[in-house]
C-alpha cells in the first residue's frame, strides 16, 4: 500500500530543510518501526542494566527477544500480507467502515495463534521459571500485534504520532526493564520492556479507532482472503524466513551456545547483525518514499491503458516511462544504499567496539552489511514485481533465497570464524542477480507479459 508513501513523499518535496528532514525520519519509523524499536530499546535496556544485574539474567532476556521478534516476524508475515491486501481494497472500494473490524479480527488472529505457537515453546519445550514463562508469552504476542498495527498507517492521516508512540514506546521499555529488572530478574525485564510495546500497540489501535469510529462489524470475505490469496501468504512468510535463515543456521555453530534446555543463539553473530540492519534504514525508507509512489502512479497508467484496448505505440509509451523510472531509482538507490554500506564497512572497527561489540564481530559486520546492501536490493526488485503481479516468480525467488542462506550458511560454517556471514552475502549476491535479469526481461517484454503470462496465471487461480 503506497497510502502513506503518498503523504511522506508530498512531506518530503516541500522547499523547507526541516520539512524534507522530518519526511524522511518518519518514514524510516514507518518502514522499520519495529526493527529500530527493538534494536534501539534492546541496546539501551542493556547498557542500563548491565551494570546492576547478572549478565546470566540479561542473557536469558536477550534471547527471549530475539526469539520473538525472529519467529512472530514469520509467523505473522502472512496474516500482514492478507490484512494488508483486505485493507487495499477497502481504500480502494471506499469502503472504510470495514477497516476498525477487520484491525480487530487480525489482531485476535495474530493473539490466539501467538498465545498457541509461544504457550507451547515457553510453556513445554523451554526450561524456565513460570513468571519468566508467562512474560515470555506476553512479550511475543505484543511484538506480533506491532506487525499487525503497522499496516493501518497506511489509512492514518496521522503518522505523525506512530513516529512519537515508538520513540515513547523505546524510553517507557527501558526505564522499565531498568525499574524491574533488579527486582523480578528476567522477568522484570520482559514486564518492562512489555510496557513500552503494550504503548506502542494501543497508540495505534486508539488512533485507528479515533479516525474510523465505525462500528465493529463481522467481515466474512476477510477470511476468504487467505483461500483467495494463498500465495501472497506464502510469500511472506518465505520473505520473513529469508531475514532469519542464515541466523538460524548460525546459532548451530561451534561458537554458539545454549540455555533454557532448547534455546540456542549465538551472540556475537545475533549481536552484529542487529546493528547491520540499521544500515539499511535508507534504502527501506527510499523504497517507500520514493519507488513505490512513482511505480504505483505508472503501473496505474499502464494497466488503464491495457484495459481500455489502447494502440500498441501508447503502451510502448508507457512501458518505455516505467524503465526510465525504475532504471533512475535504481541507480540512485545503489548509490544511496551503497554510499551508507561502504561508510559502515570502512568505519566497522570503529563502529562495533562503540556499541559494546567486540573486535572479533567486526570481519562478521562488514560481511553483514555488503549482505545487507544486495538484499535490499533484492527487496526493491520484489516490490516491483508485486506491481507487476507477477506472484510465481517473487515466491520462486524468496524461496531461493531462504535455499541458498541455509546451505551457504551452513557450508560457511566448516570454514572458520572468519568466513561467518559469507553465506548470507553470497545468497544475497547471486539472488539479486537473478532478480535483475528477470525484472529487465518482464520490462523489456511487457506487453507479452501483461496479456499472456499474467492474464494465463489470474485465469489458473481463480
Amino acid at each position: 500500500m503506497a497510502g502513506v508513501a503518498f503523504a511522506l513523499r508530498d512531506l518530503v518535496n516541500r522547499d523547507d530543510v526541516v520539512s524534507v528532514v522530518r519526511g524522511y525520519l518518519l518514514a524510516g519509523f514507518v518502514s522499520t518501526g519495529p526493527w529500530i524499536f527493538t534494536i534501539l530499546a534492546l541496546a539501551l535496556t542493556r547498557s542500563l542494566v548491565l551494570p546492576v544485574m547478572d549478565s546470566q539474567g540479561i542473557a536469558l532476556f536477550h534471547v527471549i527477544l530475539v526469539y520473538n521478534f525472529a519467529f512472530s516476524l514469520v509467523f505473522t508475515a502472512p496474516i500482514v500480507l492478507i490484512t494488508t491486501r483486505f485493507v487495499a481494497d477497502c481504500v480502494y472500494k471506499q469502503t472504510l467502515a470495514d477497516i476498525p473490524g477487520v484491525m480487530m479480527k487480525a489482531l485476535l488472529l495474530v493473539i490466539v495463534s501467538g498465545v498457541a505457537i509461544s504457550g507451547f515453546f515457553y510453556g513445554v519445550a523451554a526450561d524456565l521459571s513460570t513468571d519468566v514463562r508467562i512474560a515470555a508469552v506476553l512479550n511475543y504476542c505484543l511484538v506480533a500485534m506491532t506487525w499487525v498495527v503497522g499496516i493501518f498507517l497506511s489509512v492514518l492521516r496521522g503518522y505523525v504520532i506512530y513516529a512519537l508512540a515508538f520513540c515513547a514506546g523505546m524510553l517507557v521499555a527501558a526505564i522499565g526493564a531498568c525499574v524491574l529488572g533488579p527486582i523480578y530478574g528476567t522477568a522484570g525485564l520482559l514486564y518492562g520492556f512489555n510496557a513500552g510495546l503494550v504503548l506502542i500497540v494501543f497508540s495505534v489501535l486508539g488512533r485507528t479507532l479515533a479516525e474510523y469510529p465505525y462500528p465493529l462489524r463481522w467481515q466474512p470475505n476477510y477470511w476468504l482472503y487467505f483461500r483467495r490469496y494463498p500465495g501472497l501468504a506464502l510469500y511472506g512468510l518465505l520473505a520473513a524466513a529469508a531475514t532469519w535463515a542464515d541466523k538460524w543456521v548460525m546459532w548451530w555453530a561451534p561458537e554458539a551456545q545454549q540455555t533454557a534446555s532448547i534455546m540456542r543463539f549465538f551472540n556475537e553473530y545475533d549481536h552484529a547483525l542487529f546493528l547491520v540492519y540499521l544500515t539499511i534504514i535508507p534504502g527501506l525508507t527510499y523504497i517507500l518514499v520514493a519507488l513505490e509512489t512513482g511505480l504505483e502512479e505508472r503501473i496505474r497508467r499502464y494497466y488503464h491503458e491495457a484495459n481500455g484496448h489502447s494502440t500498441y505505440a501508447t503502451l510502448q509509451h508507457h512501458q518505455h516511462g516505467i524503465q526510465v523510472f525504475l532504471a533512475e531509482k535504481l541507480r540512485t538507490m545503489m548509490i544511496m544504499q551503497g554510499t551508507v554500506s561502504a561508510v559502515a564497512v570502512l568505519l566497522a572497527p570503529t563502529i562495533v567496539p562503540w556499541v559494546g561489540g567486540s573486535y572479533t564481530q567486526v570481519a562478521i559486520f562488514q560481511l553483514g552489511v555488503l549482505a545487507a546492501f544486495f538484499h535490499v536490493l533484492v527487496l526493491f526488485l520484489a516490490a516491483v514485481l508485486t506491481y507487476l503481479d507477477l506472484r510465481r516468480t517473487n515466491l520462486l525467488l524468496q524461496l531461493t533465497l531462504v535455499f541458498l542462506s541455509i546451505m551457504l550458511s551452513a557450508a560457511s560454517l566448516h570454514f572458520g570464524y572468519r568466513f561467518y556471514g559469507l553465506g548470507y552475502l553470497a545468497a544475497t549476491l547471486c539472488v539479486f542477480v537473478a532478480s535483475y535479469v528477470l525484472v529487465e526481461r518482464v520490462l523489456r517484454n511487457l506487453p507479452f507479459y501483461t496479456y499472456i503470462v499474467v492474464n494465463v496465471h489470474n485465469r489458473s487461480t481463480s
